[in-house]
């Protein structure tokens, strides 16, 4: 099995921003790429070889932009609309951004899809009545489905829900729901990659920690020792890896 390479640092430590639900803050990235084209005009000075008159530059084409490929984000469980529910709602609960990644970024939505699809099957019809309770408030109350109103709104839906006083929700309850939410956001923002969240070990490198080590020396384990400094290693990485025996052999 090939190992991943993944270095952690201090740098990959460091998170500016990290708020839940009510005054949560949001920045929104973007990027212009462009370019520019040099002409030059081909002038010579020698009257003998160059006609008179005013010389042409040479045409000059401009590169279109280059752009990644959009992500196709397949789900296994959820509809689209309960998609963009649940991928919105865990973009306020855990903001991010591709320089400060959060929940989205580790796709903790798609951790919960699968999870639902399988060990969390379980769960799946308080899901759906969740979601449905959580945009008919959103309708009663700014006329849009979740996904589609601006944070400040979310957020006012999502305080509401954790208060218990948003209305249309039964067995799962507001609260209730909203705990489910926070659960299972945190679950899939910072459990093993294997399971369809902590994309790119985002989660991990976020709190520093190293991942399914195979062992720990006695030095790494006394107290105060910087965890942050171990290569990060997933469940898939310490599959890979061939323990020595000992010379008794077992």
């Amino acid at each position: 099995m090939q190992e991943t390479t993944i270095e952690p640092t201090k740098e990959n430590l460091g998170v500016s921003r990290r708020y839940f639900v009510k005054g949560a803050g949001i920045i929104a990235g973007g990027f212009a790429i462009g370019s520019m084209a040099l002409v030059q005009a081909c002038t010579s000075n020698n009257p003998t070889t160059t006609p008179t008159g005013t010389t042409t530059a040479p045409p000059t084409t401009t590169p279109p932009p280059t752009t990644a490929p959009p992500v196709v984000e397949t789900y296994l469980f959820f509809s689209a609309v309960e998609a963009a529910t649940i991928k919105a709602a865990f973009g306020r609960l855990l903001p991010g951004s591709a320089s400060d990644p959060g929940a989205v970024e580790a796709t903790a939505h798609i951790y919960l899809d699968r999870a639902l699809n399988g060990a969390y099957a379980n769960l799946g019809v308080n899901y759906h009545r969740g979601i449905t309770a959580m945009n008919a408030y959103c309708q009663t109350k700014f006329s849009k489905n979740f996904g589609d109103l601006t944070a400040a709104q979310q957020d006012t839906v999502l305080t509401d829900m954790q208060g218990g006083t948003a209305t249309g929700f039964y067995a799962p309850g507001a609260a209730e729901f909203f705990g489910l939410l926070l659960k299972h956001m945190t679950e899939g923002t910072f459990c093993d990659p294997l399971y369809g969240g902590n994309q790119n070990l985002v989660g991990w490198k976020m709190i520093g920690y190293p991942g399914s080590q195979a062992a720990y020396i006695d030095s790494e384990m006394a107290i105060g020792f910087d965890q942050a400094s171990k290569k990060i290693l997933t469940l898939a990485d310490v599959e890979g890896i061939v323990m020595p025996l000992p010379a008794s052999g077992f």
